[in-house]
Order: structure tokens, then C-alpha cells, then sequence
């Protein structure tokens, strides 16, 4: 338990899963289920966070309230009625720290018919599409698949957002229009500041071109010394050097190659120890598998990237920034003298652009640091910068360094490896 827990003891530090996330939605909407006057508070709180949640489908009143948890395996369903008694239903999938995959939201809603008629107790059926609505709910931080929900959701909702509805209902917010005195809503409330707050300081921390030297945070809970242990460090400094969703990183679609559309993009992962990495990936192919026998899929990718990790020496914990180039089968063909393929073989991708950086004199900017790839990885390292040799240096310089590289390299590999299958 940390210091800052022991002192407020708020039910959010402890109960920081999705699913009590789904439970403070759950019980923040159901006020309209609950409260019959209109002009309590607490009704008017529920009905503006259904008016969110809608947004540009909310509707003057809504009739007949009725939030299911986890009904369908949805987090959040609320059904409801206009004055019209027109029914409706609304989709809420809510994530912390990870995000949709394989098109859940789609799915939900194709199948939300079929499992409402299911349940006569119900009594909603044969909704059309265009009464069920569907809302993305993120706290955490927003990649760019996050982003890009914004294309398949009615309306999507980020800690930003979700803070300042809240503030409507604190007491000593400026903006109060009507006050909430449940610990339930103050703790949640307290909770996701304590998070923005944190956020601040990093961003703060940026501005001032310090990214490892004597960084502690003052918020208790999030004491980090390596500003680069937390995800959010992570991203914010890829966020600032690359931008989020760089259109001049766009690829067009070729059959001549099987190029994919692609958008460079920002998201992170865990490494086998739990520990948290975040990746910028400028430049993605898919090349047919007919240098292998063939698998389930008839493409595999090959890609470009930024890492941010934190490599671990002397029980010191030391960040790093590293551009690789991935292909989860670069061991298994290497490149042969006899093979009159060669130049299709995977680790010979990786030994032209190796000698591309050379010969171009791409690594000798004294950011840079050799550093040789773990024997055996599908990632193997071009660049490696440690991110002490950048403290002091403002991000707008990393920044043009950064993508002229990318620039580049992007180049480079559209032209040289056109015609690869």
C-alpha cells in the first residue's frame, strides 16, 4: 500500500480493473433506473452522463432506464426509451489499459438482437441498426488504434473528456452545475485526477528538456525515478518526437506488391517480465510466404520501428530508444552464396539496410551508441540511442534528426524492396 493510499485510502487504488470501471458506469447511469424526480441531482447526473456517452444521439428524456453489466459479455449495455417510446440501446465498451481487438464493438451489435430476444424478461427486439448506438470509453492512454475508433464507435470518450464531465458534478469545481457528495463519485473522481495530474508532470518534465536526471515524481503513488518505467512517459516523448498518425507516413495500396495501407502508428506492449514497452512503427510490407512452405496466412509482415524499453544493467535500470527492423523469421533462412534467391531471403532485408545506414553515415550523429541485437531475435537493432545521450537536447532537434532518418529509410525500402515477394 502506498503512502498516498494509507492517507485517503480511495477505492480506486485498489479496485483499478475495467470491470470496476464497467461498475462505476454501471452505477453512476443507473440514477435514471433509481430516481423518479428530475431535478435531483442525482438524476441529472446520470442523465448527463448518458447525454455523453450518446452524444449526438442524446435524447431530451429517456424513459424506462435499464443498465446491464456484462450482459453478452458487452461491459455496459443501457437500454432505454424517448418520449416516443421508441426503444434504443447503447453499447458502452470501456478499457483502462488495453484496447478493442478483433472488431468486439462490430460484434456486439451484430449480435445484440439475437440475445435480447433470447431474454423474454427484456422485452426489446428487432431494434434497428440506427437505434443502437455505441460509445468507446478509454482512461488510459490513448494509441492509435484508440484514435482510430473514432471511425467505428458513435462516440468516444478519453480521460480528458471524461474529467471534465466530472468536474460538472464536483462541489468545488467553477463549473458546478449540480453536486455529487458520494464518496463512490469522489473517489473516482480524486482517482482519475491523481492520474492527470501525474500525466502533467511528465509532460512538464519534457518541457524541460530532461528526460532521466533527478526525475521524482511528488505524486506518492507514482515515485518513479526513470521517468521511462511508466507507459505514458513512454508515449508521450514517441508522441512528441513523431506525432500521432503522420500522414506523410502514409503507404497507397499496390497489387503490384501487396503493399498494405498503411498509417504509421503508436502502441505498446509487455515484456516477459511485465515491464512495459511502446513502439513507433513508420513502415510495414507484406511479402507472400513462398520462401517458406505455407502457413495460415498467406502474408507475413515486415516492419520499421521506434522502441522505447529499459535495458537493465548492474541492477541499474537504464532507457534506451532503438530503431529495429522485424521479421519473426529472419533465423530461419539465412542468406547462401548458392542460393540464386538470395536477395528474397529474409536476413539479407536487414544486411541492406544495415549497410544503407553505413554507407549514408546515418549512425555517426553522436546520439547514437553500437549496440548488437540479442543472439536469435526476430528484432534486430539499426540504431540504439541510450537515453542519457539525449538529456539536455530539446525534442524539437530529436524530433528532425529523428524523421529524416525515418524519411529516409522509408524511401529506401520502397524503392529497394518493390518487387520482394
Amino acid at each position: 500500500m502506498t503512502d498516498r493510499a494509507k492517507k485517503s485510502n480511495n477505492l480506486f487504488d485498489f479496485a483499478t480493473s475495467e470491470l470496476s470501471q464497467d461498475a462505476f458506469f454501471c452505477w453512476s447511469l443507473n440514477w435514471l433506473a433509481v430516481k423518479e424526480d428530475t431535478e435531483d441531482p442525482y438524476y441529472k447526473y446520470g442523465k448527463a452522463m448518458l447525454d455523453l456517452f450518446l452524444g449526438e444521439h442524446k435524447k431530451d428524456i429517456y424513459k424506462e432506464v435499464e443498465v446491464l453489466k456484462q450482459f453478452n459479455r458487452i461491459d455496459v449495455l443501457v437500454l432505454f426509451k424517448d418520449n416516443q417510446d421508441n426503444q434504443y440501446a447503447l453499447i458502452i465498451e470501456d478499457k483502462t489499459n488495453t484496447s478493442e481487438h478483433n472488431e468486439q464493438i462490430e460484434n456486439y451489435k451484430n449480435q445484440l438482437n439475437d440475445a435480447l430476444s433470447k431474454d423474454e424478461n427484456i422485452g426489446y427486439k428487432n431494434l434497428p441498426g440506427n437505434q443502437i448506438y455505441t460509445a468507446y470509453v478509454k482512461t488510459g492512454i490513448m494509441y492509435t488504434d484508440d484514435l482510430d475508433m473514432k471511425n467505428k464507435v458513435n462516440t468516444t470518450i478519453n480521460l480528458d473528456k471524461l474529467l471534465k464531465f466530472l468536474d460538472l458534478f464536483y462541489e468545488n469545481s467553477n463549473q458546478t452545475i449540480s453536486t455529487i457528495k458520494s464518496n463512490i463519485f469522489l473517489d473516482y473522481y480524486k482517482y482519475l485526477h491523481g492520474i492527470n495530474d501525474f500525466q502533467n508532470e511528465i509532460i512538464d518534465n519534457f518541457k524541460k528538456n530532461q528526460y532521466v536526471e533527478n526525475y521524482e515524481s511528488t505524486n506518492t503513488e507514482f515515485g518513479y525515478k526513470n521517468i521511462f518505467q511508466d507507459p505514458y512517459a513512454q508515449y508521450c516523448f514517441l508522441k512528441k518526437i513523431f506525432g500521432e498518425n503522420d500522414e506523410n507516413q502514409n503507404f497507397s495500396e499496390s497489387s503490384k506488391n501487396d503493399e498494405i495501407i498503411f498509417k504509421s502508428r503508436i502502441y505498446s506492449g509487455s515484456n516477459k517480465d511485465g515491464t512495459k514497452w511502446t513502439q513507433y512503427c513508420f513502415w510495414e510490407k507484406q511479402f507472400e510466404t513462398n520462401i517458406l512452405p505455407q502457413e495460415k496466412d498467406e502474408h507475413e509482415s515486415y516492419a520499421l520501428f521506434w522502441r522505447i524499453d529499459n535495458a537493465t544493467m548492474n541492477k541499474e535500470i537504464y532507457p534506451y530508444l532503438a530503431l529495429r527492423y522485424y521479421d519473426k523469421n529472419i533465423n530461419k533462412y539465412p542468406p547462401s552464396p548458392n542460393n540464386e534467391n538470395n536477395d528474397k531471403c529474409r536476413q539479407n532485408i536487414f544486411n541492406k539496410l544495415q549497410g544503407y545506414i553505413t554507407e549514408n553515415k546515418i549512425d555517426e550523429n553522436e546520439f547514437f551508441l553500437k549496440k548488437e541485437s540479442r543472439k536469435g531475435s526476430v528484432e534486430r537493432n539499426l540504431l540504439y540511442i541510450p537515453i542519457r545521450n539525449l538529456d539536455g537536447i530539446s525534442l524539437t532537434e530529436i524530433s528532425k534528426v529523428l524523421h529524416a532518418i525515418n524519411s529516409k529509410l522509408t524511401t529506401y525500402c520502397k524503392t529497394e524492396f518493390e518487387n520482394i515477394k
